[in-house]
């Protein structure tokens, strides 16, 4: 281990930063009783970013990862005077003793008396849930404990919190795996939390500034149990089924008081996957995803959703591959080092089948139709790494750097049709392979120093982002237009594919304090970002039995360059319940471009804006708390969006750039409300949201009846379409979520109810037709979790969606659909020795055409034994889906077409495991 440190010490030549913790314990002044679950805040001054925790059963605290500086430490208690004491950390730990708070001289019917773990304390704007409150089985995992909290849902692989998608979860405060939240969801186990807070993580340069900019993201951050400090433990399996069916993998963590190692594997032919979708999204496209199509996209049900821990983004029958390491070390009390690598395989066969109805057309209407036969190999290797190094008291640096290399090998055979009325517009059969690679790297170096007046800082910021894609693309197609002069069109083609970036960008950053309340940040950033796109097409050349026709109309060298200047001033208000922090950004960007293929121009652009965002924190009480943020931001379009070359991977449905499109601007407004009621343990939360976007880049899509030459040259044969992005006004989304939580003591339960209602309007272009598509989506869910006790465990829910869709313009094409989805969960332990699991859902797809069943029912179920010292081992065996009726179908709205799309799925299958957990704490 000590040959293991020495290396990756040697490999980063950084240190990371220190890790210090402030701990205490709680009490009673007039009985000297310890006081369990006290609220615990800490405030950094000046900018009073919180830290929060609560004390133990025996009344004891620990807030780790505290870096050096001033704090208030404030601790408070139900019916007991506030304790607040002011703090300083330097290069030592702070144990504060045992403080005894005294009782507050209140009327007798203010005082609780609380007979059960309180489900969660709010600590400022962050909610912190105890573990101990939701009851799991012994073999669960992070993610089955989070199914259990108020305000938090797992759909389709991925984790909602407060109505919005987690983007980031931590491990004790430290990244695990990198940014991938299923990592540490899906590995650790739960048996070993203690706490589950939910926040929402600013961006690293406004921590490290302490000025928030309006930038964050949800995030969770899972809280160890302070007795496995030392110690390893982890699960380890191995199973085999009929139709050679395979299933082995496991995670070993050992953690001590200086470091922390996790290992990670997994080898499986049944789609289960412990990480998230971003490895297995292809290079410069891979093969084509119908799914990944406009912004009024609403689905239902989820691919494999049945299946065990898939992460509901793929289809089909995958072989996963995965192997990695987490490692953290504090070989000191200022110095530690962290980072992790993981390696995944997958091989995913594919069989896709599609249905698109135009809503905007002639000749009443026009479908499309199409079936793919995909087969993609997808490798990756992905490094992350962190360091923060407090040079002295007054300086620091913190870098992150991370890396990533990817390899995409794809074959895909399309078959394709469209139909007017019924009758044959045109067809195509189409075989393409791809051969790709890509590279990423990114890194951010900070400097911070404090200066002698408290809350004066300035801090640089040096961020780099360089990636690189190459590879080929082999198509050969014939297709058919019935409608047509020229009846017939075959395509023989290969196309060798290059696109080259690099970002650099540089900020300043300086705060200072007016008085204790009032704070003052000014800041400048510089960007410059460049892209390069080179495009060769050749097409097929009988006589020499080669590539080697070079094709200008489908070529492209591209170059984009991006340059951003920006200078800010932000305020800062913080007294007593209320922060306020309000900034605005002054942004002159220019937009350069050169273009060699298929025909030769230059192009500049100038963009000059204000951009302004504000965020209040209203700590209403202990138990209540109010926020407001309000941010407005641009993005710039793509080298894909404006590059004006010609994409005919489908010759029936063509797509092209448009270099005249400008950045898109985009208005966002949160307003959270929450609440936890001390006496009774009932949880209330509430979120409304809503975003404009100005120049939105849609779909601008021409679809012909007859043979037509376009303005730009492109012949489109007749019933084909051609695609164009281009910016439209009009995009509107609003969001409503609402969860309300409390105990079911008649049934020993916890019951989460859920109310969500959202509205998107996405306009788009149809033959020089403008369309809104407006889509309605109102949910109604339950939750009811046991909290009988380990042995014993059930988890039922139920989630009903109503959902309309309506048209400006063709209002024949407007929908109304009901689907709903029912889970039934049990664990049960018998006899100390004898395990049943039960899985049950219930899927109802309303709206879908009359070729699917809109009812689907998937049963999983398992027997187990278990045996060995502690019961650590299980021999099971597992059947899923028993009835053999799990499917794959979602529907998707946009702009101008309806869609429904279905993939194969794995069926039902039997496997014999052997499960080992590796126990063992000092």
């Amino acid at each position: 281990m000590k040959l293991l440190t020495v290396v990756i010490f040697l490999f980063t030549t950084q240190l990371f930063a220190q890790s210090l913790y402030i701990s205490g314990k709680v009490s009673d002044a007039s009985t000297g009783n310890s006081l369990s679950y006290a609220n615990v805040i800490l405030y950094h001054l000046p900018d009073s970013t919180i830290q929060g925790t609560s004390t133990n059963s025996k009344g004891y605290f620990k807030l780790q990862s505290i870096k050096k500086g001033n704090y208030i430490l404030t601790i408070k208690y139900l019916g007991y005077q506030t304790f607040t004491q002011e703090l300083h950390v330097t290069n030592k730990s702070i144990d504060v003793g045992e403080i005894k708070l005294n009782p507050e001289n209140v009327q007798i019917e203010e005082v609780y008396v609380l007979d059960k773990i309180p489900v969660a304390v709010m600590s400022g704007d962050t909610l912190v849930y105890n573990a101990d409150a939701f009851k799991v089985n012994k073999d669960a995992v992070a993610e089955d404990l989070l199914q259990k909290v108020p305000g938090i849902q797992v759909e389709d692989g991925k984790v909602k919190a407060q109505g919005e998608e987690v983007k980031k979860v931590y491990v004790d405060g430290k990244t695990f795996f990198g940014d991938d939240p299923n990592m540490a969801l899906k590995n650790v186990p739960a048996d070993i939390i203690e706490k589950v807070q939910i926040f929402d993580k600013q961006s690293e340069q406004s921590e490290f500034s302490g000025f928030d900019d309006g930038s964050t993201e949800k995030a969770i951050n899972i809280i160890t149990r302070l007795n496995i400090s030392s110690g390893t433990f982890g699960r380890l399996k191995a199973g085999y089924g009929n139709e050679d069916r395979y299933n082995a993998g496991g995670d070993v963590h050992m953690f001590s008081d200086e470091q922390r190692l996790s290992l990670i594997g997994q080898l499986n032919n049944t789609n289960e996957q412990g990480f998230s979708s971003m490895d297995m999204l292809g290079v410069m496209g891979g093969p084509d995803n119908k799914m990944g199509m406009g912004s009024g996209e609403m689905r239902f049900g989820g691919e494999n959703m049945f299946q065990p821990n898939m992460i509901g983004s793929q289809g089909g029958n995958t072989d996963v591959k995965g192997l990695g390491f987490n490692y953290n070390y504090e070989w000191n009390k200022d110095d530690e080092i962290g980072g992790s690598y993981f390696y995944n395989k997958t091989d995913n066969d594919l069989l896709s089948s599609l249905s698109r109805d135009y809503l905007i057309t002639f000749n009443n209407g026009q479908t499309y139709i199409e079936d793919n036969t995909t087969n993609s190999q997808n490798t990756n290797h992905r490094f992350n790494l962190r360091f923060d190094y407090a040079i002295d008291s007054l300086n620091q640096i913190r870098f992150i750097p991370s890396f990533s290399l990817q390899k995409n090998k794809s074959y895909s055979d399309l078959n394709a049709s469209t139909y007017q009325l019924n009758n044959p517009v045109n067809s195509t059969k189409s075989i393409s392979s791809n051969d790709l690679s890509s590279m990423n790297f990114s890194s951010m170096l900070m400097y911070r120093h404090s200066f002698n007046k408290s809350g004066r800082t300035i801090s640089f910021g040096l961020n780099t982002n360089i990636n690189k894609s190459d590879g080929d693309k082999e198509q050969f197609s014939e297709s058919v237009f019935y409608n047509s002069l020229a009846q017939t069109d075959t395509i023989d083609q290969l196309t060798d594919l290059l696109s080259k970036g690099s970002t650099f960008s540089g900020n300043l950053t300086y705060t200072e304090p007016l008085n204790s309340y009032n704070y003052l940040m000014f800041n400048a950033s510089h960007s410059i970002s460049k892209e390069n796109n080179d495009k060769k097409n050749y097409g097929y050349d009988l006589l020499t039995d080669n590539y080697n026709l070079f094709d200008t109309t489908l070529s492209n060298e591209y170059d984009k360059n991006y340059t951003n200047s920006s200078v800010g001033l932000g305020y800062r208000f913080q007294k007593n319940k209320i922060s306020l922090n309000a900034n605005l950004n002054y942004n002159h960007s220019i937009l350069t471009s050169e273009q060699i293929y298929p025909y030769s121009y230059q192009l500049k652009k100038s963009f000059n804006s204000f951009l302004p965002s504000v965020i209040l924190r209203y700590n209403i009480s202990r138990d209540k708390n109010l926020n407001f943020f309000y941010r407005e931001s641009n993005n710039a379009p793509s080298v894909t969006q404006l590059q004006n070359i010609l994409d005919n991977s489908n010759p029936l449905q063509l797509s092209i750039g448009n270099p005249d499109l400008k950045q898109e601007y985009n208005h966002n407004a949160v307003i959270r409300f929450s609440k936890i009621n001390f006496s009774n343990m009932h949880t209330f939360f509430l979120m409304l949201s809503s975003s404009y976007k100005s120049n939105y880049i849609g779909t601008n899509t021409i679809i012909t009846k007859n043979d037509t030459m376009l303005s730009n040259g492109i012949l489109l044969n007749a019933g084909s379409q051609l695609s164009i992005p281009e910016n439209v006004e009009g995009y509107v989304f609003a969001q409503t979520y609402m969860t309300y939580g409390m105990p079911a003591d008649f049934i020993s339960s916890n019951v989460n109810l859920n109310l969500q209602a959202s509205y998107t309007r996405t306009p788009g272009i149809v033959n020089n037709i403008s369309n809104y598509s407006n889509s309605y989506n109102y949910g109604l869910g339950a939750v009811i979790s046991s909290n009988i006790s380990s042995d014993l465990d059930f988890f039922a829910s139920s989630t009903t969606s109503y959902n309309v869709v309506k048209n400006s313009k063709a209002i024949e094409n407007n929908n109304e659909y009901l689907s709903q989805l029912s889970r039934l969960r049990l664990y049960w332990l018998l006899f100390d020795n004898f395990v049943f699991q039960g899985d049950l859902t219930h899927k109802y797809d309303g709206g879908l055409s009359d070729s699917y069943d809109p009812n689907t029912i998937s049963l999983n179920l398992s027997f187990g034994v278990k045996f060995f010292s502690d019961n650590r081992a299980e021999l099971r065996l597992s059947i899923y889906d028993l009835l053999n009726q799990n499917s794959n179908i979602s529907r998707q709205t946009t702009d101008y077409y309806l869609q429904e799309y279905s993939t194969n799925v794995i069926g039902r299958y039997f496997m014999l495991s052997f499960l080992y957990n590796i126990r063992s704490f000092s």
